[in-house]
């Protein structure tokens, strides 16, 4: 009875001991690291009405197709506005029924490989302890402490249940069941949803065919056949996703990185993530790709060799160990989409990948405890073997949970995220220059000039450090020294909105209008969802006194970000301006709202009200001027 309870429950404890392991991440902020972009400030996801679920099911930002983690997104934001903790909470309880999956899908696993029933004590204890290997594991704190990774966590739980749903549906030895095969399709759909790295579960279902699951007899035919829906949903994802990284403009180009460099990027691919798995140390937010790879380099004719190597004695053990070389085989599967052959982004690897490719392992591990308890079974002498390995477990689990509390803790600020980047590995270029970004911020503008510069000394290729040094020049009025950092970076990037629109911001600030202009112009055609170039276009027409040609673009921005005060006091004063009061009040009226102690915008706000023929609202709003004001409010009376 004891051994049953213990059984049905050890999921839910495998999920409880997670997600504790992983609780500083509820303490934790958004950081500047695709957060700000993704949450705060991106307006198009706030809410669960059409407007944003047309966007959720079209947006490819930041080089992503996800929409139904969007769609989890904004129910945060519709239960908790911006507030991090319940973003963080959301990532923890993903992760933790994550967790408390696998256990399930492993013990089915297990159970095919032994030969043994599922409910079997040893078989049920070796799917707990497979769970923990990778619910505590520290590689798991990117994916469930960073806000913007939750598409690993929501991807992983979708991804396991159409495994389970796989083996549920082929328990009887024939062909996959209906309604088990539509539910895990259904589910693989979902993970593609969530994040297209589960494009590749359709060869990971043929494998478990050949191990553990043994249907051979069925013939290579019908288990090719059975795969066909699976298929065609990660076709589509596949096309879907190289669109979304094509949009993104992050795709590493062939004559930057050769076929030379693409199979040193593969040999350190299949060979790191399976070592950090082993060996957790040194683990960062980023691992920053070298300006130069070659096989040849020791960086990667290391893992390459070892990789040929594992591959070999894996393939000569097969018919021994069998276990060994599926898992192995596994792991390469889910990387092979991100091993360089398609290459996105500045990182060499990243600690979020081995969400999925770290399952195979973990059942491996988990494995251990069955053959373990089969070898003593066999031979009584050998029972104090059973009390040293699980003290052994005991020991690892514990060291795992340890380590996943500490890099949790890392992703507590941004500051936090990126001194410990740089810590780890001083030559990062990005990790220096997002550590000065952070500390501008406040104000420390020595330190963050510091660290930015040497940013750019360590790759002047980057746009980032010029970009970060220029805005850290804006900070500071240094105007022209800003101005030079960002026609750097419109050099090295020269179809990017963004740039073209920092670049006008330094030449504004100089008095320089027509440059101005021109550069808001082009940064608001090149990137039309940037609301920053038509807010500064309509705000440089307002200073100017062109106050019908500021309407257009500060319409423009401020329907794509409703939220933005300085819009709506714009749009509001130029229409006051062009004697369209009416029009006026009710921008005016939201940017009051959105600013109660706004001077400006309520003294536009009484004017509006005056030239509408409404006194009693511009009184009121006057007798609130004269509190915050009363220079504004005077000046109303002359």
């Amino acid at each position: 009875m004891t051994a049953t309870v213990l059984r049905r429950l050890s999921p839910l404890l495998a999920a409880a001991l997670a997600f504790l392991a992983f609780l500083p991440a509820l303490g934790a902020q958004f950081v500047n690291w695709d957060d700000e972009v993704s949450f705060l400030r991106n307006p198009d996801y706030r809410g669960l009405g059409s407007a944003q679920i047309r966007w959720m099911l079209t947006t490819t930002l930041l080089g992503h197709w996800s929409p139904l983690t969007w769609m989890t997104w904004s129910v945060n934001h519709v239960l908790g506005g911006l507030d991090p903790w319940g973003y963080h909470l959301g990532n923890l309880l993903l992760h933790a029924t994550t967790v408390a999956l696998l256990c399930l899908v492993a013990r089915r696993l297990l159970a095919a490989g032994f030969g043994l029933p599922p409910a079997r004590p040893a078989i049920a204890a070796g799917a707990f302890v497979a769970a923990l290997v990778f619910g505590l594991h520290p590689l798991r704190a990117e994916s469930v402490a960073w806000v913007s990774e939750r598409r690993d966590v929501l991807c992983g739980l979708f991804y396991l249940l159409a495994v389970q749903a796989y083996l549920r549906g082929v328990a009887g030895g024939a062909r996959v069941e209906g309604r088990w095969c539509a539910l895990s399709v259904g589910a693989f759909a979902a993970a593609l949803l969530s994040k297209a790295i589960a494009v590749t579960l359709p060869l990971t279902l043929l494998l478990m065919d050949v191990y553990p699951l043994r249907r051979r007899a069925l013939g290579w035919r019908a288990r090719v056949t059975e795969k066909l829906p699976y298929a065609l949903l990660a076709a589509g994802a596949a096309a879907l996703a190289v669109v979304a990284r094509q949009e993104g403009g992050n795709i590493t180009a062939y004559d930057q990185y050769g076929v030379g460099a693409r199979i040193a990027l593969a040999g350190y691919t299949f060979w790191f993530y399976p070592w950090k798995l082993v060996w957790p140390a040194g683990l960062s937010p980023m691992y920053e790709l070298p300006a130069r790879i070659g096989p040849g380099q020791w960086r990667f004719l290391g893992p390459l060799v070892a990789v040929a190597i594992i591959t070999t004695v894996l393939v000569a053990l097969r018919r021994r160990w069998p276990a060994g070389l599926a898992v192995w085989v596994s792991s390469a599967i889910v990387l092979s989409p991100i091993s360089g052959a398609v290459h996105s982004g500045s990182q060499l690897a990243a600690d979020r990948y081995s969400y999925l490719s770290g399952l195979g392992f973990a059942v491996l591990a988990g494995a251990a405890v069955p053959w373990i308890a089969r070898r003593v079974r066999r031979d009584a002498a050998r029972g104090w073997v059973r009390p040293l390995v699980w003290g052994a477990a005991t020991l690892t689990l514990g060291a795992l949970w340890l380590g996943a509390w500490k890099q949790t803790a890392i992703w507590r600020s941004s500051e936090t995220l990126w001194q410990r980047a740089v810590d780890e590995d001083p030559a990062c270029s990005i990790c220096e220059s997002n550590l000065g970004r952070v500390m501008a911020r406040p104000g420390r503008f020595a330190e963050a000039e510091a660290h930015v510069r040497r940013a750019v000394a360590l790759r002047p290729d980057r746009h980032g450090p010029y970009e970060n040094m220029g805005a850290i020049m804006l900070a500071q009025g240094r105007y022209r020294e800003a101005e030079e950092h960002f026609r750097r970076v419109v050099m090295l990037r020269p179809g990017h909105g963004g740039s073209r629109n920092n670049l006008g911001v330094a030449l504004a600030n100089q008095g320089r209008d027509a440059e101005a202009e021109a550069e808001f112009r082009e940064a608001a055609r090149l990137s039309a969802r940037l609301v920053d170039a038509p807010a500064n276009l309509g705000a440089l027409y307002v200073r100017q006194g062109r106050y019908e040609e500021a309407i257009a673009p500060l319409r423009r921005a401020a329907a794509l970000d409703a939220g933005r005060v300085a819009i709506r006091a714009n749009l509001g004063r130029a229409l006051v301006e062009r004697g369209r009061a009416m029009e006026a009040i009710p921008s005016l009226e939201q940017a009051v709202a959105l600013d109660p102690r706004g001077a400006q915008e309520r003294f536009w706000l009484v004017r509006a009200y005056r030239l509408a023929g409404r006194p009693a609202d511009a009184d009121r709003e006057t007798a609130a001027l004269r509190e915050l004001a009363p220079a504004l409010a005077a000046e109303l009376t002359r």
